[in-house]
């Protein structure tokens, strides 16, 4: 019996948490940790980049396609058409509409979460030059010349965070840290890290850590270190850095000090399932705000309609 796309979507929930968790469970803290969740930032035809949990899911999920996908809708506007039975899930947040009891307008009283189709343009048919065309202009092509100097546009992304945000940035530290009392971030020098790629992915990290001040996005980083709470900000951490990363098309490789978290992330998502979609959005808002991008800042449901 053919599954609904809602059931399909419950069924790919619990499937990552369960693969995750096992990786995390059975993975040696006393070594680095490569995680694998954001690869590639997987988009509509328009460009746009899905947020969020959509993000985590089609990279995890469905890492092996092409990162582009739309509606059937999407497809047709530019003439292709998905195969029967292809699509796969997507959230979407449709607000909750109702009349106000003393203006007798209509207000927003809330989201809910809808689950609709979405189809990659590895399943679609139809002219092949706009199927061409449309991977070259969407899909990013990244230089590997470069992986023994410094990454340069990467390097630009960062002072650009920085400079825009007017971070409170110390180099030369003997440890990475943001520091939540003084709105600082200390790195060390970027000579003291083996690969320019543990360099980007710790400062992603810290970066990330910073967004989350009161005065920004208000996350909750008053969490003692060893405690649940910390541990759950330094998993957003991690996420924010993978998106970060994905974007040049770069790999991270979590910090010894970190991957001896895999075990307290790990009873988090048993404790509570939903941790994991939680830490995504969070990493995801965190993302959006510190590139500063409107091109980027995209509702899922604008990526649909988009």
């Amino acid at each position: 019996m053919t599954k609904t796309i809602a059931e399909i979507a419950k069924i790919n929930t619990e499937e990552i948490r369960l693969a995750i968790l096992e990786e995390w469970e059975q993975h040696d803290i006393n070594k680095p940790y490569t995680p694998k969740w954001i690869t590639s930032l997987h988009k509509n035809p328009n460009g746009y980049e899905y947020k969020g949990w959509n993000q985590f899911h089609l990279n995890f999920k469905y890492g092996h396609l092409t990162p582009i996908w739309g509606t059937y809708n999407q497809w047709k506007k530019i003439g292709l058409h998905p195969a029967p039975r292809s699509g796969v899930p997507l959230w979407q947040r449709v607000p909750r509409i109702i009349k106000d009891k003393e203006t007798e307008e209509d207000k927003v009283a809330g989201v809910r979460y809808q689950t609709i189709s979405i189809h990659n343009i590895d399943h679609v048919a139809g002219d092949k030059n706009t199927i061409i065309e449309l991977k070259k202009s969407l899909i990013p092509v990244h230089s590997n010349a470069m992986k023994e100097e410094r990454i340069h546009r990467v390097d630009d992304d960062i002072a650009t965070i920085i400079h825009t945000h007017n971070i409170n940035f110390v180099e030369g530290s003997n440890r990475a840290c943001y520091v939540p009392s003084e709105d600082k971030i200390m790195m060390p020098m970027y000579s003291s890290f083996k690969l320019p790629e543990t360099y980007y992915s710790v400062m992603y990290h810290e970066l990330t850590h910073w967004s989350g001040h009161s005065d920004r996005l208000n996350r909750d980083l008053s969490g003692k270190f060893g405690s649940k709470d910390y541990a759950f900000e330094g998993l957003i951490a991690e996420f924010g850095a993978s998106f970060h990363m994905a974007k040049w098309g770069l790999f991270h490789q979590t910090r010894k000090d970190h991957a001896k978290y895999l075990k307290c992330w790990a009873k988090a998502l048993r404790d509570k399932p939903d941790a994991l979609r939680s830490a995504c959005k969070y990493a995801s808002d965190s993302y959006l705000y510190l590139q500063q991008d409107e091109s980027l800042a995209i509702s899922n449901e604008d990526a649909v309609n988009q």
